[in-house]
């Protein structure tokens, strides 16, 4: 039984980490999403100025898979947490057929 609790503080533990990994890639993505609107409005000037417009392309190109790249990492982490919290559910019912158990069978004697 004690077994199982410390499974379940360790998947507990594992999940806030998750859910703090999860945050800072939203956080990322929410960066790189207004990078990618500065570097278009950027490029937007700069079509009007006849400038730097291949780089600023070539920013907006870059960002807009970093962006891609940081969307499927956040969903990524919502299942894997989705998941954690399943299998601790699963522990924490199969702690308390333990306990119920064992209470039974202290009662019995």
């Amino acid at each position: 039984m004690h077994e199982k609790q410390e499974e379940i503080e360790k998947k507990q533990t594992e999940i806030k980490q998750v859910e703090s990994e999860k945050k800072q890639a939203i956080k990322d993505g929410e960066a790189a999403e207004k990078e990618v609107v500065n570097v278009s409005k950027k490029r937007d000037a700069e079509m009007s100025k006849g400038g730097r417009l291949k780089q600023l392309q070539d920013d907006a190109s870059r960002l807009g898979k970093v962006v891609a790249k940081i969307r499927t990492q956040a969903e990524i982490k919502v299942a894997t947490i989705k998941d954690e919290e399943a299998k601790n559910k699963t522990y924490e019912a199969r702690l308390e057929e333990v306990r119920v158990t064992r209470f039974v069978f202290c009662a019995d004697y």
